[in-house]
């Protein structure tokens, strides 16, 4: 059986964003983005969907989807057996916005 981590983008100065992101929600979004995480450490991708889905033209981004009254996504990517949390943003409409899938790939870029 794969064991799973899951880590977070860091920059060049230390600063964790996608980290600070969920640190800064209410307890009880942050207690399901627990239970979705802990879900990802033992059952890897097979998890599937609804929490966790392939976003498409995005390839190799990856939205874990946290879902209820504030629904939240953490784009990540998959890299061997590590998720990598590249950005985190509350979802407001049916899309993901364009700005935080820019924001993702850029930082993909530079963990490559």
């Amino acid at each position: 059986m794969t064991s799973w981590k899951i880590e977070y983008y860091e920059t060049f100065s230390g600063r964790c964003p996608p980290f600070e992101f969920i640190e800064a929600l209410p307890i009880e979004v942050q207690a399901r983005i627990r239970n979705v995480l802990r879900l990802l450490l033992e059952f890897g991708p097979k998890v599937g969907f609804p929490h966790l889905k392939a976003i498409k033209n995005y390839k190799p981004l990856f939205e874990i989807r946290i879902l209820g009254e504030a629904s939240v996504r953490l784009i990540c990517i998959l890299q061997k057996n590590t998720f990598l949390i590249l950005h985190g943003f509350r979802k407001k409409s049916q899309q993901i916005p364009k700005r935080e899938l820019k924001t993702a790939l850029k930082r993909l870029k530079t963990t490559s």
